[in-house]
């Protein structure tokens, strides 16, 4: 009795330490922020400070406390700092997540956010001068023959686009950019429920997570020209508002709030590029830069695989609203040693007409080029989509020195209420291996997609995994 009664106490004052360190970290946490949105760069270094105190108390050595390490820098304390927060909309899928609508500019100087503003896509477009080539599938959708910043998140290594992202913005007339953050639109929908109804007086709306996308897009999109003002002004509105509500949030709704955003962080719906690349280095070895990088290392006796699939909606509506996919991907060993594969990827559309009906249905037809990412000796046998085969001469091909990867892009186009299976045939060449490592990667801007991995052969005890991925995931296995 008395050993349950010493083991309860030891429990409960563990729990009070934790209580009293946590407290305090979320007291110094929240005066430090409160300092920097108000833009009081005069109490920055004594909030600085004390917070780093704690953290420096509670948290072991490790990436987290070097990122805090980085704040005074980042915040401007040297020299003013800019940062453009690109606001993407994963009912159009893009490699980073999503459509590039608008963005959000934030200043800083002396550890104060000195501005912030929210700007439409399309007026730093309207600003560029001369003519960039697209990508020959950009071209191929849109017929226009030029590249904007609206499809600049092009590439599906974030480090790369988002320097792309960074020239665009800059050559039409924006400031130089010290680091590009992507955030899905639908981050939004998982906070309001702690945030609550938010109310848009000049609209004579009350937006919560049932209707946030449905209002949102209704103002941004109907009647919207090139050069009107609509989607930049409702979501200022709403943000206006949305960050009032956020700040007044108890410590222990705060805490709420801040998992939602580091669990968007982990799996890889916000991303993160910087120019300062000792922080971006910090970034890259927690997998939040979003870059292609494979983690396994070349050793003998183990085959190592990779697997991205990358989606892009050219179809210039809101279909992934209503798309679903599973994998199926079979791994097969021969008696020579040679790794034979094949991907079935299924996709469902589940909309229920071809076209958007605005302001009330957004999606149709889904319009989509789909690349697959392999290890760079994979050699392609066959691809095909419907069970039709897809012709060499519609087939991209992405070499990446770099990162030593192969991808395979081409078109595939999901009708309405429709299903489409599409069916890749490759192999890695033999080598003597006792183990097989996968590297799967889930694009940002797709929440999970079910994912089964069959694993058989000669001399090989054969293995079924069913996963539900919502994240990046990594399988080795004895062969």
């Amino acid at each position: 009795m008395k050993i349950i009664r010493s083991f309860f106490f030891l429990l409960l004052f563990a729990f009070f330490l934790f209580s009293v360190f946590f407290f305090k970290i979320a007291a110094a946490g929240k005066n430090l922020i409160f300092s920097v949105l108000e833009n009081q760069p005069e109490k920055f270094e004594k909030n600085y400070s004390l917070f780093k105190k704690n953290i420096d108390l509670f948290l072991p050595d490790g990436d987290i406390k070097t990122l805090i390490s980085f704040l005074p820098e980042t915040l401007g304390k040297s020299e003013e700092k800019t940062y453009y927060i690109i606001l993407q909309n994963n009912r159009e899928l893009r490699p980073s997540g999503g459509f590039m609508g608008s963005f959000a500019k934030l200043k800083f100087i002396n550890g104060g956010l000195l501005n912030m503003e929210i700007q439409d896509i399309y007026v730093p477009d309207g600003q560029l001068p001369g003519h960039v080539q697209p990508p020959w599938p950009i071209q191929q959708a849109f017929k226009q023959g030029w590249w904007k910043l609206r499809d600049a998140n092009w590439d599906p290594d974030f480090p790369t686009a988002a320097q792309t992202i960074a020239w665009f913005l800059e050559k039409g007339g924006e400031e130089r950019a010290d680091g590009i953050i992507a955030v899905n639109l639908s981050l939004f929908e998982k906070i309001l429920p702690l945030i609550g109804p938010v109310k848009l007086i000049d609209y004579n709306q009350v937006v919560n997570e049932e209707n946030f996308y449905q209002v949102i897009q209704g103002y941004s999109e109907t009647n919207f020209f090139p050069g009107s003002t609509q989607k930049k002004d409702i979501l200022s509105a709403f943000a206006e508002v949305f960050f009032e509500k956020a700040k007044a949030l108890n410590p222990v709704e705060k805490l709420r709030a801040l998992r939602i955003i580091l669990k968007s962080i982990e799996r890889k719906q916000t991303l993160f590029y910087f120019q300062n690349q000792k922080l971006q280095q910090t970034f890259h070895q927690r997998a939040w830069d979003g870059s292609l990088t494979s983690k396994w290392l070349i050793k003998d006796g183990e085959i190592n695989d990779y697997l991205y699939m990358v989606e892009t909606n050219l179809g210039a509506n809101k279909a992934n609203c209503c798309i679903d996919r599973e994998i199926v991907h079979d791994v097969f060993r021969t008696n020579s040693g040679l790794i034979e594969e094949e991907l079935k990827i299924k996709f469902n559309n589940k909309s229920t007409v071809s076209t958007p009906q605005p302001p009330v249905f957004w999606g149709g037809n889904y319009i989509n080029f789909l690349r697959v990412y392999l290890p760079a000796e994979a050699v392609i046998k066959e691809i095909s989509a419907g069970g039709e085969k897809v012709a060499p001469e519609n087939v991209f091909y992405d070499y990446r020195e770099k990162e030593k990867l192969l991808g395979v892009g081409f078109f595939v186009t999901i009708s309405f209420s429709s299903e489409k299976t599409v069916q890749i045939n490759y192999f890695l060449p033999a080598k003597p291996a006792n183990r097989y490592n996968l590297n799967l990667k889930r694009q940002p801007g797709i929440e999970s997609f079910k994912y089964q991995l069959n694993i058989a052969g000669e001399n090989v005890k054969s293995k079924t995994i069913i996963k539900t991925i919502l994240s990046d995931q990594d399988f080795s296995i004895k062969l």
